[in-house]
């Protein structure tokens, strides 16, 4: 007993030094701190951690007094009743012992590991939407099954538990945090139901309040209270020299000179006392403002101001502000002078406006200077996707679904590659978060009863229960009621005793969410959006189509039954050829499709035979085409590319990977998208360049899923299709600077970032045949199925790399840096930025961004960057670039749409 009651105290002991911390006083500080939360949630209240090995501990989660974090510990944390303002969410990793609860846990001692509210992506509860609860329900399946998670008891009895009938039978006290750039998960459940409600809903008002609150705070502000619980490692709220030069390697600066030097001459010049207050303060350290500006005199200069306003300009009033840079540079001509007003008040809201020129002694007349042109510069106002394009609009919301791009996943289910990966119903959560509206669901028999499950046919990946599917879908849609229409594209190889098992499956869990067309719908045009608003919609099939032998046939994954991978990887288990037994016998009789669920079916797929057909069917009816398709059926005839465009008026084509990409790759979106396909899916798990050009596209219209299709697609005049009105155009991009550039994937350790910018512009370049004398059409194949035809539709990435700025990710400035000449032949066209750090071995990529070019403003413009996954949270959330744009007028030169694009010596066409 003695020695347990040590080893308490000193845990005790350890964890009072690690809360005693008081957060910097931050205008995100004093908002959340101002919040209304329970007084239970200071106090602590018991929950279950999920190990990373499905193991479950006994742990108590306790809200600090600032709102901002959340301890997870093996017993009450001491002074978390007093415990003021704090800006984390800080999961306090201790040892444990092995199996407290359930199993051994992997989790060792080691320095604490920090999660701040801004990391925090997503806060699920109620259903098993994390690949971690996946493993915890089944790590102990076919285990003895004992009491439930609420008559555990509590303390270290070492009380073995089933965790599937914990899971199973407790879901409802599941609480997911999804934090950072990895999308790591913090699983609990949380016995209590009121104080389970309490947790959840604190948090996700204290991070609604986070993310309002920031907009007044600078990026360099709000990165040096992220990191500063990481970098203050005596816990006394002050910065020494040695914690200087951690914060400094953390936030990429390389400090030139004696730190040592420029510290002690900067105590001086802050402290104006005796030389024994200047020894004390020395050694006292720097406070957060202190410390924040001695970094900031360590940010590099971009020179716009002084090419704007002179290199002896201090100051600049909003009239000059107004007509200089508004409406002279970044050609705003519609801005007032009242416009210029509110942003330089809103800027002086930073706390950076602490010159007295800033404002006149009357208040009438506000100023700026160098800094606050420099936060305006990198914010949100100024960024280079254009703010209207941006906003979701309603009014265009009405339409048929015919009429839109619809974000779309292939395999959704996949972590990894098309083989042998692990399938999970945490993808699902992630392409729903990420704006895809259109999910994949590869449905087969189970071996075990009548289970569905969900994976790769034919190949090794493991499988996934189909009603953690629906499950996963049914509480997106309840958490978000009006989001538009979930369609689940069912590849559906069952037997008919599952398929009714399936229908009824989605009845049951979805209820009213789940949309039944009526027959008279099966004949008329799609519904819109706005008419199926927080319904789920199904794509599958009705009644049973007659067998095609066209070629493009046998890559539709709606019709094939066969794996297009190696015969090898079928599964030879006895119950699979019961199945196929099944299937031939059901094939036999002439009914494959089950009634019950064929009634909820909105979209059936079919298979293509030639357009002539194809717009005979009612609207209903849709392709499901292999990417390799698109090629094949416009070279067939020369009048299939108008003809698609036209059939796509109407009815929906969905087109996925081809077969061939087993690595996940994907395949560039921008020719289907040409053609007026609506559903172009892509491998969400793989963050490649067709995806990132994917998540650019779809920002628009407040990130719905829903993009209305240009006019020219949804007209009955196809004759312009996408090229651009005025012929192909010349933008100029420059890349000038960077501000607060994280490490590669967020990492708080490792070396300084060497960064450098690949600028890539993603084009459809169509000939004009009729020009040519071969024709009329317009578009005809891509040179990527295949090459060499110079009279086809041709995909175009040119590509130009800046030069690399080293050790320096805090400011870096691109001096010198040439411009990047592109043609623009096609108004889908998309530009692409990706910031990568330059190593001795493989570069690797810190954040991205794409903008379509037609809402790319020009000037002086921000880039918002992102992580791998599409979020901006953590230390993604601050960082930015700052690029010049010029929109050169049409050349009036006859261009030579077969030649190759013209670009400067630092650009490459790949």
């Amino acid at each position: 007993h003695r020695g347990s009651s040590g080893r308490r105290s000193s845990q005790s002991e350890r964890l009072r030094e690690l809360t005693r911390t008081a957060t910097p006083a931050t205008p995100v500080g004093r908002a959340l701190e101002s919040l209304p939360v329970d007084p239970r949630l200071h106090e602590g209240i018991k929950a279950y951690k999920v190990c990373s090995n499905g193991a479950i501990v006994e742990r108590l989660v306790t809200l600090g007094r600032g709102n901002f974090i959340v301890f997870v510990t093996p017993q009450r944390v001491p002074g978390a009743k007093h415990y003021t303002a704090s800006t984390r969410l800080k999961v306090i990793r201790q040892r444990v012992r092995k199996n407290p609860i359930m199993g051994k846990s992997s989790e060792e001692h080691h320095t604490p590991r920090y999660l701040d509210v801004a990391d925090i992506t997503d806060v699920q509860s109620g259903f098993i939407g994390t690949h971690k609860l996946e493993l915890c329900k089944s790590k102990y399946l076919g285990k003895r099954r004992l009491l439930s998670i609420t008559s555990l008891t509590r303390g270290w009895s070492r009380v073995t538990v089933a965790a599937d009938h914990v899971i199973e039978r407790d879901r409802v006290a599941i609480v997911s945090i999804v934090y950072g750039a990895k999308r790591d998960t913090l699983d609990l459940l949380i016995p209590d139901d009121v104080e389970r409600k309490l947790f959840v809903d604190a948090l996700l008002l204290i991070r609604e309040a986070y993310h309002d609150a920031k907009e007044t705070v600078s990026s360099e502000e709000l990165l040096l209270r992220y990191i500063w619980y990481e970098v203050d490692m005596n816990n006394n709220g002050r910065i020494d020299r040695r914690e200087l030069k951690r914060v400094m390697k953390r936030i990429n600066i390389s400090h030139k000179g004696s730190l040592k030097t420029d510290y002690r001459a900067f105590v001086q010049n802050e402290c104006m006392e005796s030389r024994r207050e200047l020894a004390k303060a020395y050694h006292r350290g720097l406070d957060y403002r202190g410390c924040l500006s001695f970094i900031r005199l360590h940010k590099s200069r971009s020179g716009v101001w002084d090419i704007l306003f002179g290199k002896n300009t201090e100051q600049v009033t909003a009239d000059i502000f107004l007509e200089k840079f508004l409406h002279g540079k970044q050609h705003e001509y519609s801005a007032t002078l009242l416009d210029a007003n509110v942003i330089f008040a809103q800027l002086h809201g930073t706390g950076m406006g602490n010159s007295p020129r800033n404002k006149e002694k009357d208040g009438s007349r506000l100023s700026i200077d160098r800094s606050l042109f420099d936060i305006f510069l990198h914010s949100a106002a100024n960024d280079a996707y254009d703010p209207a394009s941006l906003e979701f609009d309603k009014d265009t919301m009405n339409y048929s679904l015919s009429e839109y791009f619809i974000n779309s996943s292939h395999n959704t289910y996949l972590m990894g590659d098309q083989l042998k990966s692990t399938s999970s119903v945490e993808m699902y959560m992630a392409a729903l978060q990420r704006g895809c509206k259109c999910l994949e669901i590869d449905c087969w028999d189970g071996d075990i009863g009548d289970e569905i499950i969900v994976y790769h046919g034919y190949s090794l990946t493991s499988r996934v229960a189909f009603d953690e599917v629906i499950d996963c879908v049914r509480q997106y849609v309840n958490n978000h009621p009006t989001t538009y229409p979930i369609i689940l594209s069912l590849e559906n190889h069952c037997s008919l005793p599952r398929q009714q098992k399936m229908a009824v499956l989605l009845k049951s869990k979805l209820g009213d969410r789940l949309y039944i067309p009526k027959s008279s719908d099966l004949w008329s045009d799609l519904p819109s959006p706005c008419e199926l608003k927080g319904l789920v919609v199904i794509k599958g099939k009705r009644p049973p189509e007659p067998d095609n032998t066209d070629i493009v046939s046998k890559h539709d994954e709606d019709e094939s039954v066969y794996d297009p991978y190696d015969e090898a990887l079928r599964d030879p288990s006895p119950s699979t050829s019961c199945v196929a037994e099944q299937k031939k016998a059901e094939k036999s009789s002439g009914e494959t499709i089950n009634h019950e669920l064929a009634q909820i079916t909105l979209f059936h797929g079919c298979a293509f035979q030639s357009f002539e057909k194809s717009l005979s069917l009612s609207p209903s009816h849709m392709h499901s085409l292999n990417e390799a398709a698109i090629g094949k059926i416009l070279s067939k005839a020369p009048s299939n590319a108008e003809l698609w465009v036209e059939y796509n008026r109407r009815h929906i084509t969905r087109i996925y990977p081809s077969g061939s990409r087993v690595d996940s790759s994907n395949y560039s979106p921008l020719l289907p998208w040409t053609l007026g396909c609506q559903m172009v899916s892509l491998n969400f798990q793989t963050a490649d360049s067709p995806l990132i050009v994917n998540d650019g596209f779809f920002q628009r219209n407040g990130g719905c899923g829903y993009i209305l299709k240009p006019k020219s697609l949804r007209g009955k005049d196809l004759s312009t299709s996408a090229l651009l009105p005025n012929g192909p155009q010349t933008l100029r991009v420059r890349v000038v600077s960077g501000s607060c550039l994280p490490k590669p994937n967020g990492e708080s350790d490792g070396e300084i970032i060497d960064p450098y910018v690949r600028v890539r512009l993603h084009d459809v370049v169509i000939p004009d045949i009729k020009k040519n004398g071969k024709g009329s059409n317009r578009f005809l194949s891509s040179s990527v199925y295949p090459r060499g035809n110079h009279h086809c539709a041709r995909q175009v990435t040119t590509l130009h790399t800046t030069r690399c700025v080293l050790d320096n990710g805090f400011s870096p400035v691109w001096r010198q840096n040439s411009w990047a000449e592109f043609r623009v032949h096609n108004d889908m066209a998309v530009l692409q930025f990706c910031v990568r750090d330059k190593d001795y071995g493989n570069d690797e990529s810190v954040a991205e961004a794409a903008i379509p070019v037609s809402c790319l403003r020009s000037g002086y413009r921000c880039v918002r960057l992102f992580d791998k996954h599409n979020t901006r949270s953590g230390p993604f959330d601050m960082a930015t670039l700052l690029i010049e744009v010029e929109y050169l007028r049409p050349s009036l030169v006859e261009v030579d749409t077969n030649a190759p694009a013209r670009i400067d010596a630092n650009s490459l066409v790949e």
